[in-house]
């Protein structure tokens, strides 16, 4: 609206007033006045609201000045319904007026169909912060219950006072909760009445029982005492010490550190709960030693070279070997013992079935009464008597321990720290013992494998082998015209595979005798051992070291087969099939050595035994 249509319509509005206070015959009737406003409010003169009887205007500037004014006298709180009755107009109008009023005026807002300014605001924090000097604690679920506003309105409200207009502090566990230091002080010293006063270990319900300490606030006071050493806790002291031995690789024993109340059974509970919460790699010895895993890892990893050391010890002196040897005699008996008394109850089951028939033929057969605990005794000294042969002699046990008890004692007590807790020493003993002694033995086992094959299983596959390549190469050797080359290449041929072959006879027979056996075997050590052999595999591995010494192939194959049966292994035949895929292997073989190769002279080598096998599909042993 222009300001020349203002001036319009206040001279309008005063000429109006004019003729209404004018006694003459001027007036203007209720008609006219309505058909004048009317006309003003078409032409966007005027901007009028209509009561909700429809019977009185209202500009929208009284109006928002009536919801002010209404506003003021309620307190700084209405609600537009009762606005709305109030002023007679429609909820719709006043609401819009409110969110104008809200829109514009910072200190107003429409919480819930309600209007509330800045200083119903104030009023409440002030309130609040009488309620909580007075109480000394409030929860924001109790003032939305008390106020019906928002929780998010009310502590949003009490967070932005807090420090200003409302003292107190809030809680760190529970947002919604508040309260004062001076309610904080005086529950703090309950609670350190509290727990100074325990003697015995107690449940913290009780203990919030007996101090009537409300549980929420409990538990951050409670850890504010302990943060600032004032309530010490056990828990914590042995959650120190675990991390502490964890951290130093290392052990201790917490039993002196803990009150005098406590048994090592309480303990140990603490440190299993302990083990549950925290996690770590600790482990728990004599009740109350907390031992860390990597101490055990270094203690363990030097017991096992004393143990290798050990294992060597025994394989060098023979104990090994002599172990192995009495084993199988053992285990052969035990079979022959089974057999025997197997034998002898089927004897007399045949003789018990026989007796049941009396007199011949016509004999009436005798039924034997069931017989009960009196006769027992004697069904018993049938079994003993079955089992004599099988009760084993003082003289046939043999029991090889290689790791003894008190040796690791010796070694655990080496340590001074350890050697100061004796039971300690006693169960890592039981902790390590058995671990050490199996680990001995296979140690052992490897060495005695590596240094005197003891594998049987793994010979007989080399002996085969060696035999096969010496079949193959003979074979090969056989193609050659030149005598004086034959007679070269079969020398080669038995001063390398028919050595081996000969070799590893010897070493399995060592062990199988008990024997020592020297690593190098030359011709006199071979001689020397085959004497010292039993009769019965002495002839045949003569025969075999007979051809390796003449230098004769044939007689070494035909003394193989025999020479192997006299240490209880068995000569393959010789598999055709299988000649193809050896010789291939061999030339495969000797490409990867020429591919790897740098010196002319194997080289030309090389060439020369694959363009044989190339030419011939036969192999040359040559290398």
């Amino acid at each position: 609206m222009s300001s020349g249509d203002w001036d319009e319509v206040k001279r309008l509005a005063a000429d109006f007033q004019k003729a209404q206070l004018s006694s003459t015959l001027l007036k203007l009737s209720e008609r006219n006045c309505v058909e004048i406003i009317t006309k003003l409010i078409e032409t966007n003169l005027l901007s009028v609201l209509f009561t909700a009887d429809g019977k009185e205007y209202i500009t929208p500037q009284h109006l928002e000045k009536e919801i002010r004014d209404e506003l003021y006298m309620s307190g700084g709180r209405i609600d537009l319904v009762k606005l709305t009755k109030i002023l007679n107009v429609d909820f719709t109008q006043v609401s819009k007026i409110a969110t104008e009023i809200e829109k514009h005026d910072k200190g107003v807002r429409i919480l819930l169909g309600q209007l509330i300014d800045q200083s119903y605001v104030t009023k409440i924090v002030t309130e609040i912060n009488d309620k909580l000097n007075q109480v000394g604690h409030i929860n924001i679920a109790e003032l939305t219950v008390h106020y019906d506003l928002p929780a998010d309105f009310l502590q949003s409200l009490t967070e932005k006072a807090l420090g200003k207009s409302i003292q107190g502090q809030q809680d760190k566990q529970d947002p919604k909760f508040f309260y004062t230091d001076n309610f904080i002080a005086r529950n703090k010293c309950k609670i350190r009445g509290a727990l100074a006063a325990i003697t015995i270990p107690t449940p913290l319900s009780a203990i919030i029982g007996q101090s009537n300490v409300p549980e929420r606030i409990f538990f951050s006071i409670f850890d504010d005492l302990q943060n600032t050493g004032e309530a010490p806790a056990i828990i914590d002291q042995i959650d120190a010490n675990i991390e502490e031995v964890i951290a130093t690789s290392s052990f201790v024993d917490i039993y002196p550190l803990m009150p005098s109340v406590f048994s090592p059974e309480d303990i140990e509970i603490l440190l299993k709960d302990a083990q549950k919460r925290l996690k770590k790699n600790f482990h728990i010895f004599v009740t109350t030693v907390i031992v860390s895993e990597a101490f055990l890892h270094n203690l363990n990893n030097k017991l096992e070279s004393i143990a290798e050391l050990k294992a060597k010890e025994a394989v060098n002196s023979g104990k090994w070997l002599q172990y192995v040897a009495e084993s199988k005699i053992k285990a052969n008996k035990n079979n022959d013992n089974k057999f025997e008394s197997s034998n002898k109850k089927d004897d007399r089951r045949k003789k018990a079935a026989s007796g049941k028939a009396g007199g011949g033929a016509q004999g009436r057969e005798t039924k034997t009464k069931s017989t009960k605990k009196k006769y027992h005794q004697g069904k018993n000294n049938d079994n003993d008597y079955d089992s004599d042969d099988n009760k084993p002699k003082a003289s046939d046990k043999f029991e090889l321990i290689l790791f003894s008890a008190q040796d690791l004692k010796i070694e655990l007590n080496k340590y001074e720290n350890l050697s100061d807790i004796e039971e300690l020493v006693d169960e890592l003993t039981n902790y390590f013992l058995v671990k050490l002694n199996k680990l001995s033995f296979k140690l052992a086992e490897q060495f005695s494998q590596a240094t005197k094959t003891t594998n049987f299983s793994d010979v007989e596959d080399k002996l085969n082998m060696l035999i096969t390549n010496i079949r193959i190469f003979e074979k090969g050797i056989k193609l050659i015209g030149n005598k004086d080359t034959v007679n070269s290449l079969t020398k080669y041929l038995i001063k390398t595979l028919g050595i081996d072959f000969i070799n590893e006879l010897l070493k399995l027979a060592a062990v199988q005798n008990i024997l020592q056996c020297p690593t190098n075997l030359t011709t006199e050590s071979r001689q020397k051992m085959i004497l010292e052999l039993p009769d019965d595999i002495k002839t045949d591995l003569e025969n075999v070291n007979r051809a390796v010494a003449k230098g004769s192939i044939e007689d070494l194959l035909s003394s193989a087969d025999s020479a192997m049966a006299a240490c209880c292994l068995v000569l393959k035949k010789f598999d055709k099939k299988r000649e193809k895929a050896v010789i291939l292997g061999h030339k495969q073989a000797l490409l990867e050595e020429l591919k790897q190769t740098e010196d002319p002279a194997l080289a030309l080598h090389l060439t020369t035994s694959i363009l044989f096998t190339a030419a011939t599909q036969s192999a040359l042993h040559m290398s």
